[in-house]
């Protein structure tokens, strides 16, 4: 879908990047065409437990073709410590990585520009969906106790952009 494989086929690359277990199937055929060039899923969450929470009927389905896909990958990026350690104790042997959101100094300048909030006001950019059920955890959680514990000029940012140098000794890695 989406693509023709004649058009996948002409996409040269040395890393097949699986943003989610749904694509497999064209991460696989684009993979092939360049000499089995590594695929690296990124896990954002274990999708069949999100689906199962939320009372979806075919989560099981969902559940064998991500243990599947998981098998196949070459490597396993997850976002959170909780899915790294699902993932590590189900397929042990498995290249499977944590890698944990920060903030990086070279890009990220706490000395910036800063907004002055109001006395009275406190403004958040929450971005995420809202009907994920760690998304509200979450929120609630920045709310009832991070809040609290910022003063007015605080401001607080993430990013989740990996530098260079950690994405180079993750392919390295991962290459073996």
């Amino acid at each position: 879908f989406l693509f023709s494989k004649k058009t996948l086929k002409k996409i040269k690359c040395d890393i097949v990047y699986l943003d989610f277990p749904y694509l497999y199937h064209i991460a696989k055929i684009v993979s092939t065409k360049n000499k089995n060039t590594p695929i690296i899923l990124v896990e954002h969450n274990v999708e069949w437990q999100y689906y199962k929470q939320n009372n979806f009927k075919l989560w099981y389905v969902i559940k064998l073709w991500e243990e599947f896909v998981v098998k196949k990958v070459d490597a396993v990026i997850c976002v959170s410590k909780k899915d790294y350690k699902y993932w590590k104790n189900k397929y042990p042997n498995k290249k499977i990585y944590f890698v944990e959101h920060g903030v990086i100094s070279e890009i990220f300048n706490p000395n910036g520009k800063k907004f002055k909030f109001e006395d009275n006001k406190f403004n958040l950019l929450f971005y995420g969906k809202l009907d994920i059920e760690q998304n509200i955890w979450a929120l609630r959680f920045i709310k009832s106790k991070l809040i609290p514990l910022l003063d007015k000029e605080t401001i607080v940012k993430y990013a989740t952009d990996l530098n260079e140098a950690i994405e180079r000794k993750l392919i390295k890695k991962i290459k073996g």
